[in-house]
């Protein structure tokens, strides 16, 4: 979403908070459907009236390994279903291709493998690399950007 939005006249510099940054013509089904050796693959299970939902028995390892069980656990039970389309729409104009694109790797991600995700942090113009976190950033123990 933040690759096509990036593009906006309002926006300065889109930042990729342990996301996955789309290059044209590319989707999260696409960039899941042949990951590297070795990678981890998000736990997403198969749709349900047209929208995706994390496995919950996968859920905190995944998304949330670094937090204190009863917070991965009230994160597992919050989560909020997404639309296949969110998945499946292939980006026409990357705005980490033009823009000034921040983008945080968080090195134990196991929803996007790191190895992955430095392809397209190496592009943008001012990357940040946290060394050790899980992508529930906001709740993860607070690190010094490098």
């Amino acid at each position: 979403m933040i690759t096509e939005t990036g593009n906006l006249a309002k926006v300065t510099a889109p930042a990729y908070i342990a996301a996955f940054a789309a290059d044209k013509g590319e989707s999260v089904n696409t960039l899941i459907a042949d990951p590297l050796p070795g990678a981890s693959v998000p736990p997403i299970l198969p749709p349900v009236d047209g929208f995706l939902l994390l496995d919950r028995d996968k859920f905190a390892d995944s998304f949330a390994g670094d937090l204190p069980p009863a917070q991965a656990e009230f994160m597992t039970d919050s989560q909020t279903p997404w639309g296949l389309d969110a998945a499946g729409d292939a980006v026409s104009t990357p705005a980490w291709r033009t823009e000034p694109a921040c983008y945080l790797v968080t090195t134990d991600d196991r929803m996007i493998a790191a190895r992955a995700a430095r392809w397209p942090s190496g592009s943008a113009r001012r990357p940040w690399r946290w060394p050790a976190a899980t992508p529930s950033t906001s709740p993860s123990p607070p690190p010094t950007p490098t």
